[in-house]
């Protein structure tokens, strides 16, 4: 099982961190891992098909909710070689334009992953999404500053 968690302070509103997490449609305009999304709006929240390159192209199925305020969980519902598959963003005000982005991720592969794999997840790839986030985030407070 591999258990990760990053934290990032994003020059936005929560609104507009939240816009952007729930909007996961558009992942692959900003997040260079994320191939393809295909998404289903429920009742209770929304399923998302998403193709990824880890390695290779990958595809699995979550079910994601918002969480009370402006953050996001996802649960596995399908995918290749994952056991369980759990997820969260937690979005918290810090100050005036000031935003403080959480992630927690969960996994558990049918497989047994080399340290050497881990290590470049947590110290390479989490930081890289991170940042992507925070580059789409500040992008779109920027442009929605500039339309007021």
């Amino acid at each position: 099982m591999l258990a990760a968690t990053a934290e990032i302070d994003v020059e936005c509103t929560p609104s507009v961190a939240a816009e952007v997490l729930w909007d996961v449609g558009a992942y692959p305009d900003f997040l260079s891992d994320v191939l393809e999304v295909e998404v289903h709006d429920l009742p209770e929240g929304r399923q998302a098909v998403f193709q990824v390159r880890v390695f290779r192209a990958r595809q699995f199925r979550v079910g994601l909710v918002r969480d009370q305020g402006h953050g996001l969980r996802w649960h596995l519902i399908a995918g290749e070689h994952l056991r369980d598959l759990q997820g969260s963003w937690t979005v918290l005000d810090v100050a005036p334009g000031l935003t403080r982005l959480t992630y927690a991720l969960h996994v558990d592969l049918d497989f047994a992953i080399p340290d050497a794999i881990a290590r470049r997840f947590t110290e390479f790839g989490l930081p890289t999404v991170m940042r992507q986030f925070k580059a789409r985030m500040e992008t779109v407070a920027a442009l929605e500053e500039l339309t007021r």
